[in-house]
């Protein structure tokens, strides 16, 4: 049976950084990994191949990034050295978990940013911007 779930856009991440002057469309995710677990707001980015995590939640994780496949990531301006490996992804009001690949990189404007490769293939993702909601169905 599908599950359909509505979040609100909201203006700013749970750290009070705002990224822009607009709404966004966050969800509450659960990252694990080992026995860790940490619970963030997640960026839903349909701009954004990989899913990318701040660097900040490798350690709550037991992430040794050092153990890491090192790769590049590229944004609007940027190149930013990031760190690759698997994780465990939950999303708040969702009852199954997946596994998959993430990027951990410094200075992320935000806790996470959930992308297309592997966020967006484990659900149906409609943006409403008009309605200030985001509509996901696994």
């Amino acid at each position: 049976m599908m599950t359909t779930i509505e979040f609100p856009y909201c203006r700013s991440t749970p750290k009070g950084k705002q990224v822009c002057n607009c709404d966004d469309p966050y969800v509450t995710i659960t990252l694990s990994n080992a026995g860790f677990e940490v619970t963030v707001e997640g960026l839903v980015d349909s701009g954004c191949t990989m899913t990318l995590v701040n660097c900040d939640f490798a350690e709550a994780l037991g992430v040794d990034l050092s153990t890491c496949t090192e790769t590049s990531v590229t944004g609007v301006g940027a190149i930013a050295k990031g760190y690759m490996t698997t994780v465990d992804f939950q999303v708040q009001g969702f009852n199954n978990s997946f596994s998959s690949p993430v990027i951990f990189v410094e200075n992320l404007p935000v806790p996470t940013l959930l992308g297309q490769l592997n966020f967006f293939q484990h659900f149906n993702v409609h943006f409403q911007k008009k309605n200030h909601k985001l509509i996901l169905e696994d």
